[in-house]
């Protein structure tokens, strides 16, 4: 076997592993999902954002469209917290996800030429990615699902409900994912 295909076959293997990783994190209870009160952390994150630095954008879009669909089989299929039932338009479970795939490969690679260190780069992709990611959700489901954000919040602001959901899933998912991919790389 020549270098290139064994390149191509270590490429595709690790992406089956990481998609393998993506749906037993997420149907496993309390791994990839961790829940708590009204708020709900999703540890599957992890394994999109590195496989998005460590092999590209290909395998982002790949692993997000793995962790969407799960997160939307998951939102339809179990008994999750309420600010979860966004996730179960297809719109809003995919298309972020898919993001955060891309988003992640494209800001690791500029991070790198600036900071010259994995470590911080991809400390820094999780935290912009997470957060733009988490924004992203936000901002679809309550065009498109703003029903279930009112009758959760009680609330039809949507600058209030924007803060309500970025002050706690936002700070505490990014913070536990930025640390554990900072130890990983």
């Amino acid at each position: 076997m020549n270098e290139s295909r064994k390149s191509k076959f270590k490429y595709i293997l690790r992406l089956i592993i990481c998609v393998s990783l993506i749906v037993i994190l997420s149907f496993t209870p309390d791994t990839g999902f961790i829940q708590h009160n009204y708020l709900t952390i999703s540890l599957v994150s992890i394994v999109v954002i590195l496989s998005a630095i460590n092999d590209g954008y290909i395998a982002g879009i790949v692993c997000g469209l793995a962790f969407g669909a799960c997160s939307f089989v998951v939102a339809n299929n179990y008994d999750m917290n309420p600010i979860d039932d966004i996730f179960t338009n297809v719109f809003v479970a995919i298309i972020p996800r898919v993001f955060l795939g891309i988003a992640s490969a494209f800001t690791y690679k500029i991070l790198i030429k600036i900071f010259k260190t994995k470590w911080l780069s991809s400390m820094i992709t999780s935290i912009i990615c997470l957060a733009s990611t988490v924004i992203i959700i936000f901002m679809m489901a309550y065009f498109l699902e703003s029903k279930i954000l009112i009758d959760i919040y009680n609330e039809s602001n949507p600058l209030y409900l924007f803060f309500q959901y970025v002050q706690y899933a936002t700070l505490i998912e990014t913070s536990i994912i930025t640390v554990i991919i900072g130890i990983i790389m």
